[in-house]
């Protein structure tokens, strides 16, 4: 597994699909085996689920959009597996299916 660090594409922090992630824009790390996991993982923790309903192109989930955030791999940062950490020291736990 790798560390996978997400953020807003430059430009992109202020974009209304962020108000669906109880942390915003914030970057954040979470260990996973591939990009679409990662973004997965970081969905699961983080969407609002009374806010995303049915997720329709429109009202689609900031972190699984690659025109909105970018995810890459960050071997500078370790952190356990089951955990997504922000880049404010927040700590969130992932319950892994």
């Amino acid at each position: 597994m790798s560390v996978f660090r997400l953020s807003a594409v430059r430009g992109e922090e202020r974009n209304a699909h962020w108000t669906l992630s109880t942390i915003g824009a914030t970057t954040c790390w979470v260990q996973a085996h591939d990009e679409g996991e990662a973004r997965e993982l970081v969905t699961f923790a983080t969407v609002i689920s009374q806010r995303a309903g049915h997720v329709s192109d429109r009202a689609r989930p900031p972190w699984k959009d690659p025109r909105i955030c970018e995810c890459v791999t960050d071997e500078e940062v370790a952190i356990p597996e089951g955990v997504l950490l922000t880049r404010t020291g927040q700590s969130l736990p992932i319950a892994l299916r």
